[in-house]
């Protein structure tokens, strides 16, 4: 069934209105307020209408987010019930120092028709428009990917663009790209913005690509590979492999005062402790702000802290 036009209007609407109280604070480098006038003025929004909402995927777990959180409902709680994906401000550094490509984003469905997925890193691929169905796919390699779209393009590799989200963990792609004399789009923030990009043709860019794991496979005593999922379709993936590097934050929440944003939960932390697997080394690197009110002067300390277990080693 088609969703009510009316009520696609108020849902435009309550992105309307986060954009509208984050832009309150543009360019003011305060990135907890500009987060938190966004979250406020979507809420408020969403309450007004009638309809029975869920949040299915929000701002956190309800001990970790105050508004707007998973399973929290929003709207009159009379009419029809529906699942709510919400991110009030995508690209909180964007706004904060006055930069483009900031997104208010609400994904809205029938009860039930929305995945209900952990705050957690996914894998990502997209590609512009007027090309063959299934011509990339996250279970080929990088470089068949791109060969394959160039392929398709009728072009050399070295003529494609592809955006990648600037992160440690995408080192293997840029290496990849690299070696294929690929031109990379960096991005500091924003994937949702970067995967819009590649179907307005005027961007230039051909391609998205983003890695990340959903959870950990166990052959007996050993872990033998990782399940992924991408978001889009809901379509899980499972890597094989002999061995798994967790790289993921929120280990600075075992500490009161942290520099850690509310988006990091540590789920890599929780799938190893899940499987009851040993980690052969933890590393903690955490940023300490000097005083919590005051963010423009901050005192760097790092903690190392690297465990060896007993016997054979599981990852």
């Amino acid at each position: 069934m088609v969703i009510n036009k009316i009520l696609i209007g108020s849902f435009a609407k309550a992105t309307e209105r986060a954009a509208y109280g984050a832009s309150i604070f543009k360019g003011k480098n305060d990135k907890i307020a500009v987060d938190q006038a966004a979250l406020d003025e979507m809420r408020k929004e969403l309450n007004k209408i009638d309809m029975k909402g869920k949040i299915v995927i929000g701002e956190g777990e309800l001990d970790e987010a105050p508004m707007l959180y998973i399973n929290e409902k929003v709207g009159t709680q009379t009419g029809e019930s529906f699942d709510i994906a919400v991110d009030p401000l995508e690209g909180t550094n964007f706004t904060a120092k006055n930069l483009p490509n900031a997104l208010s984003v609400l994904a809205v469905a029938r009860s039930g028709n929305l995945l209900h997925a952990p705050d957690i890193y996914m894998e990502k691929i997209a590609i512009g428009p007027n090309l063959p169905k299934n011509i990339v796919d996250l279970d080929f390699t990088v470089r068949k990917n791109i060969e394959l779209l160039s392929k398709s393009k009728n072009i050399k590799p070295s003529e494609l663009t592809v955006c990648v989200l600037k992160r440690p963990r995408h080192d293997s792609i840029v290496k990849t790209l690299s070696e294929m004399n690929v031109k990379i789009n960096f991005i500091t923030d924003g994937d949702v913005s970067g995967a819009i990009s590649v179907a307005d043709t005027k961007t230039g860019i051909d391609i998205y690509m983003e890695c990340t794991g959903l959870d950990l496979l166990k052959d007996e005593d050993r872990i033998s590979g990782m399940v992924a999922m991408w978001r889009d379709s809901g379509e899980f993936i499972i890597f094989h492999c002999k061995a798994i590097i967790l790289a993921t934050g929120g280990g600075g929440k075992a500490w009161k005062i942290t520099s850690n944003s509310w988006e990091y939960t540590g789920d890599g932390y929780g799938m190893a402790t899940a499987k009851k697997t040993n980690l052969c080394m933890i590393i903690f690197l955490i940023v300490f702000p000097l005083k919590p009110q005051i963010q423009k002067r901050r005192q760097r300390v790092g903690f190392l802290v690297i465990k060896m277990p007993e016997g054979p080693q599981s990852s």
